[in-house]
Order: C-alpha cells, then structure tokens, then sequence
C-alpha cells in the first residue's frame, strides 16, 4: 500500500490546456509533488476536498478534471486507473485549497465498513475487498441450499 496526502492550490478556472495559467498551475502540482510517483498499473483511490471561497463561483466538475490530468502526469499514472474517486466541497474564505488524500494498491479511504464516513451526510460506498467478500457469502449461502 502507498498513499500521498497533499494540500494544493485550487485548480484556475481557465479550462485551456495550453493556457498560460494552467500551464503555471501544472508546474506548481509539479513541485509539490516532486519525487513522487504511483506504481504503473496500480490501482488508485481518490479522495478530494475542494475549499472555496464561497459557494457560487466555482463548478466542482470543473475543477477536478484539470486536478485530475495534472496529478496523473506528475504523479506518473493513467488516470484511467483511479478505481474511486470521492469529491467533496468545503469552505474556506480564508484559505482555498485542495486536500488530496490518494492511495494505491490498498482499501478505499471510505468504504462504510473499514472507516467511517467523513461527514454525518456522507453517502459512503463498499471497497472492492468488502464488496469481494459479500459476494462470496452470497454465494457461499446459494450453494449451501
């Protein structure tokens, strides 16, 4: 198991690839997560918390793809790979952010079994290990009868 737990700027609303501000965005992602990478092939869990200065400005939607494009070049992975992905908005007048929580070749970070859910509203899923587990009681019970 691996993980890397960062804080990062908010990702610009500017959605050009090739823009000069992504650009730049790309290349701070770049040297905070310097040295870091994600085993090929493995896979990923996300989790992301977005703060933003208020709730009106800012789509989370589009914020995350940007998030996602520029931590999976640096970090090394497709982000074909990220087999959960939790997203989540907070705010912070103060200071806005992202919090990134991700693992590999480990459980989710939020599997209603193995942790609880980060907030009482929290809609938490099943982690493959858990999910892989009740199946094979289901069939363990149909093919006891």
């Amino acid at each position: 198991m691996g993980e890397i737990v960062v804080t990062l700027p908010l990702p610009p609303l500017d959605v050009d690839a090739l823009s000069p501000v992504v650009l730049d965005y790309a290349d701070e992602v770049a040297t905070i997560l310097h040295g870091q990478q994600v085993p090929v092939g493995a896979p990923v869990h996300i989790s992301a918390r977005f703060y933003f200065l208020d709730r009106c400005k800012r789509d989370l939607d589009n914020g995350l793809r940007l998030l996602l494009d520029v931590i999976s070049r640096c970090l090394g992975f497709d982000d074909s790979r990220i087999d959960e992905l939790r997203v989540y908005r907070s705010l912070d007048r103060k200071k806005p952010r992202v919090e990134m929580h991700l693992m590999w070749n480990a459980l989710p970070s939020h599997c209603a079994w193995c942790e609880p859910p980060p907030t009482r509203r929290a809609t938490s899923g099943i982690c493959n290990y858990h999910k892989m587990m009740m199946l094979q009681q289901v069939g363990e019970r149909a093919g006891a009868k």
